[in-house]
C-alpha cells in the first residue's frame, strides 16, 4: 500500500522572558556587561535610570560651565597681574640704572660712525629710532652731538622742512654734511638752511653735476669749513680752481666712476689762490690726473701739508722739471705714477719728515730706479716707517742696498724677485731691518723664511715680524724646515702672518 504523506504541522514556541530583578544593584553590575533582553517592567526600570543618568550630566555641565566661568575670571585677573609686575618692574629695571653718558657712548657705537640720513630712510634707522623707545632715550639721542655730527641728505624724493631743521639743529656746533650727487630740486631745499648755519659748518661732502656747479661759488661763504671733499659727476668738463675759506685742512677731489679721466689745470697753482696756505691734507684720487709739475707746485705752496694722495701723469711736452721742493712737514706720501716719471719726481723733492711712502704704477712694471731712491732716502734723511711698492719690482742687487737704508722701517711691502736664501742669510747676519712688523714679500723657501722669523722672536715678548702676506715658492717637506714646520712655527708665534705657495694657502 502506498505511503500517504501529511501536510506539516505549525510548531509553536514560547519564549518565556525572565522574571524582573527587583534591586538596582542587579542592574548596575550588570551594566555594560549583560546584553540578555529585557521584560516591558525591567525595560520601564532602565528608563527610568537613564532619564536619572541624563539629570547628572546636566547638572555636571552645568556645574563645569560655572567652573570655565571661574576659570576665565581668574586668568583675565592673572593676565593683569602679569602686566601689572611689568609695569612696575620698568622702574627698577637694570638699564634704567645705566649712566647717560654711558647709554649715549653705547647709542655712538651703534650708529658705527656712519651719517645720519636726512630724510630717514625707514622707520627704523639710527638715531631717529631711539626717540621712540622712551623719554629718556629720546632726551639723550637729541641731545648727544656726536650722534648727529655727520649728516647726509639723501639726494632724491621730497626734502621736508621740518625733517631737515630738526637734523641740522641737533648737530650742534660741529655740522658734518654729505650732499649728493645733488638734483637742482636738491639745492633749493638745502641752501637755504646751510646759510642759515653757516658759521657752524665744519665739514662738507658734496656731489657736483653740470647742473649744480654753481654751488661751488658758495663754499668760500662757509668761513668755519675745516674739511671739504668734492665728487665731480658727469657735466663737469674741466676741474678748476675753487674759492675756499682759510680754515680749511683737508682737501679731497674725486671724480665720478663712470666719467673720463680729467686733469688739474693751471688755475690751481695760481699764487693768488688763498686754498693752500692752511692745508695739512690733500687727496686727489679716482679720475683726476695731476702733472708732476703742477704738483711740484702745489706742494711749494703748501707749506703745512702732512698727508698726500695723487695720481701723477707726465707733464705736458715742454715742462721740464727744474726745480726742487722741500715739504718740511709732509709725513705721508700715497702716489700711483707712470713708470717713466718716478725718477724724475724722487730727484726734485726733500721729505725730511717722512714716515709712510706707498708707491704705485699705473702702466706697466717699470726699471726700478734704485740711483734716484736712495738719492731721495740719503738727501731727506727721514726716519721712513712704512713702505708699500705697488707694481714696481725691486730688482735683487737693490734689495739688500734698500734695507741698509730703512733702519726705522716697520711695515714693508715690496714686490719683487723671488728672494733667494743667501739674502735672507744677510738680512739675519746683518740684522737688518730690526724694528720691522709686517712683512709681504717673496722668498725661495720654507727653510729661508723659517729662519728669518726665528732669529727676530723672543719667546713671551711678541716682538718680530707679527703680520704679513709671504709667498713661499717651494719647501722641504714636512719636517722643521718644511711648509708643515713652518705653519706651526707661526701657530706657536700667534702671529697673523699668512703664508702661501705657488698652488695656495697651507
Amino acid at each position: 500500500m502506498p505511503a500517504i504523506l501529511l501536510p506539516p504541522q505549525p510548531i509553536h514556541i514560547e519564549l518565556r522572558l525572565r522574571k524582573r530583578r527587583k534591586t538596582r544593584e542587579e542592574f548596575e553590575t550588570l551594566e555594560g556587561v549583560s546584553n540578555e533582553a529585557l521584560g516591558g517592567a525591567d525595560r520601564q526600570f532602565v528608563g527610568e535610570m537613564i532619564f536619572e543618568a541624563k539629570l547628572d550630566l546636566h547638572t555636571l555641565n552645568c556645574q563645569i560651565a560655572d567652573q570655565q566661568s571661574h576659570l576665565n575670571l581668574l586668568k583675565e585677573r592673572r593676565e593683569k597681574a602679569i602686566a601689572r609686575i611689568k609695569r612696575l618692574q620698568v622702574w627698577t629695571a637694570p638699564h634704567k640704572d645705566i649712566p647717560s653718558e654711558i647709554l649715549a657712548r653705547i647709542f655712538s657705537l651703534c650708529l658705527g660712525g656712519s651719517a645720519v640720513p636726512v630724510p630717514p630712510s625707514s622707520s627704523v634707522s639710527m638715531p631717529w629710532v631711539l626717540g621712540r623707545v622712551s623719554s629718556r632715550w629720546r632726551e639723550i639721542s637729541i641731545s648727544e652731538q656726536r650722534l648727529w655730527g655727520r649728516i647726509a641728505f639723501r639726494p632724491w624724493g621730497n626734502y621736508p622742512q621740518p625733517a631737515l631743521e630738526e637734523a641740522i639743529r641737533r648737530c650742534g656746533q660741529s655740522m658734518c654734511i654729505a650732499l649728493g650727487p645733488i638734483p637742482e630740486m636738491f639745492t633749493e631745499a638745502v641752501l637755504p638752511i646751510l646759510r642759515q648755519h653757516r658759521q657752524r659748518l665744519k665739514s662738507l661732502t658734496v656731489g657736483i653735476s653740470g647742473g649744480t656747479a654753481a654751488l661751488l661759488n658758495e663754499i668760500s661763504s662757509f668761513e668755519q669749513l675745516e674739511t671739504l671733499s668734492i665728487n665731480y659727476g658727469n657735466g663737469i668738463d674741466t676741474i678748476s680752481a675753487i674759492s675756499a675759506p682759510s680754515a680749511l685742512h683737508k682737501l679731497t677731489l674725486t671724480r665720478d666712476v663712470h666719467g673720463d679721466a680729467r686733469s688739474l689745470d693751471n688755475s690751481w697753482i695760481d699764487t693768488r689762490c688763498p686754498i693752500w696756505s692752511h692745508l695739512t691734507c690733500l687727496e686727489i684720487t679716482r679720475y683726476i690726473n695731476t702733472s708732476t709739475t703742477i704738483m711740484l707746485k702745489i706742494l711749494q705752496r703748501c707749506k703745512m701739508l702732512v698727508e698726500c694722495t695723487a695720481y701723477l701723469i707726465t707733464p705736458p711736452e715742454g715742462q721740464e722739471i727744474t726745480t726742487s721742493t722741500v715739504v718740511p712737514t709732509l709725513q705721508s706720501l700715497r702716489i700711483k705714477i707712470d713708470s717713466l716719471n718716478l725718477a724724475a719726481f724722487l730727484s726734485a723733492v726733500t721729505l725730511p719728515s717722512l714716515k709712510i711712502l706707498d708707491i704705485s704704477s699705473c702702466s706697466r712694471p717699470p726699471p726700478w730706479p734704485q740711483h734716484e731712491i736712495m738719492g731721495f732716502l740719503e738727501r731727506s734723511h727721514c726716519h721712513l716707517e712704512q713702505l708699500s711698492l705697488h707694481n714696481y719690482p725691486v730688482s735683487l742687487g737693490s734689495v739688500v742696498p734698500l734695507m741698509r737704508s730703512l733702519p726705522d722701517i716697520q711695515h714693508l711691502r715690496i714686490e719683487t724677485e723671488i728672494i733667494p736664501d743667501a739674502v735672507v742669510d744677510t738680512m739675519i747676519s746683518d740684522a737688518l731691518l730690526p724694528k720691522l712688523v709686517f712683512l709681504e714679500a717673496s722668498f725661495a723657501s720654507s727653510r729661508a723664511v723659517t729662519k728669518l722669523l726665528k732669529s727676530r722672536w723672543i719667546s713671551g715678548v711678541g716682538k718680530g715680524i707679527r703680520r704679513g702676506n709671504i709667498l713661499v715658492q717651494s719647501g722641504y717637506g714636512g719636517n722643521e724646515d718644511g711648509l708643515e714646520g713652518l705653519k706651526r712655527l707661526i701657530t706657536r708665534m700667534n702671529t697673523s702672518i699668512n703664508i702661501t705657495t705657488p698652488v695656495g694657502d697651507i
